[in-house]
């Protein structure tokens, strides 16, 4: 709406108008016009908040040096001089001291110049937003190339906020894809990560979503046993849970009919125009230079993490990998 110019969502364009005669126009080239219109909202809207960007390249090739530098029959680092040391942080002093070695550095090129708090806040919110919902859509779709794309930039999320193991798991999922398994295999594992159970377009969920439900089935029928639960009663419900479930299907397709309450309805259009008004009336889809307020210390995700320590952390787990999975 601020794009266009638009005081409310029914209103007509008063900035960036569609051209004239658009409808006439094939649709190759309303695409292009359309994508043209969407990279310019997220230049505006959303990439007003840059990370302090760090050449990883640059950092894959002195680590592949230095890897080369070690001899591991010795378990040491030789320089071109024969001068070996054990460890490596004293290796790379010597290269630092001795032989013009350096780290690689921050691209200062990319470092964020905006100074308004309010306008980091909404970029920062749009972009993990859009992470979040394009996601979702490509788990309903089944979208593998979708799905392992966001993936990366959930695992960088996932090493902001110190979450471990997600971390090491969507790395995984990457490793596994890229590297690890055999290209029929990696095919299978990208188109095979989504299960439909009822039928019909865009109604996919995630494989693991599957298995907890099927869990949570599970768990309600042996509750019902009570004392009486044993091993035998267990695998008996784990056994034909898929089949009850598939018979109530069918019932339920036969007698057109359907279980469970139903939810009532909500008017979201009027949330969003609500919603729209208080968002345009607070100036937030402007970028105000020193505007101050309850977001001028705000972070973005992105800039919490450190790119050294999770190059170093990529690093370990491709040994890792090396080693132990293939």
């Amino acid at each position: 709406m601020d794009f266009f110019g638009m005081e409310e969502l029914g209103s007509s364009p008063t900035k960036n108008k569609p051209p004239p005669l658009i409808s006439t126009w094939t649709d190759d080239a309303k695409l292009r016009w359309l994508v043209s219109i969407g990279q310019q909202i997220l230049e505006n809207y959303v990439k007003k908040v840059e990370s302090e960007g760090y050449n990883m390249e640059e950092m894959d090739n002195k680590s592949a040096q230095l890897q080369a530098c070690f001899n591991a029959a010795d378990g040491l680092y030789e320089c071109e001089y024969h001068k070996t040391y054990k460890t490596l942080g004293n290796f790379k002093r010597h290269l630092q001291k001795n032989h013009n070695w350096t780290s690689p550095e921050k691209d200062k090129s990319a470092t964020s110049s905006t100074k308004d708090g309010a306008a980091e806040a909404r970029a920062s919110f749009m972009k993990c937003s859009l992470i979040l919902r394009d996601t979702y859509d490509a788990y309903q779709m089944t979208d593998g190339d979708r799905i392992f794309r966001n993936a990366k930039f959930e695992m960088l999320l996932a090493d902001a906020f110190h979450h471990t193991k997600y971390r090491l798991w969507l790395w995984r999922v990457l490793a596994y894809e890229k590297a690890l398994l055999t290209p029929r295999q990696a095919f299978e594992y990208k188109w095979n990560c989504c299960s439909n159970t009822n039928g019909g377009i865009g109604k996919n969920v995630p494989n693991d979503l599957l298995v907890e439900m099927n869990v949570k089935s599970i768990k309600q029928k042996l509750r019902t046993q009570g004392v009486n639960v044993t091993y035998q009663s267990a695998r008996v419900i784990a056994l034909s849970s898929q089949i009850q479930n598939d018979i109530k299907q069918n019932i339920v397709q036969q007698c057109d009919t359907h279980f469970g309450a139903t939810r009532s309805t909500v008017n979201k259009l009027t949330v969003i125009e609500m919603i729209t008004k208080e968002v345009l009336n607070g100036d937030l889809m402007k970028t105000i230079q020193g505007r101050e307020g309850v977001f001028s210390d705000f972070v973005d995700p992105f800039d919490k993490i450190v790119p050294a320590e999770l190059h170093k952390w990529i690093s370990a787990q491709k040994l890792r990998a090396e080693r132990e999975l293939i």
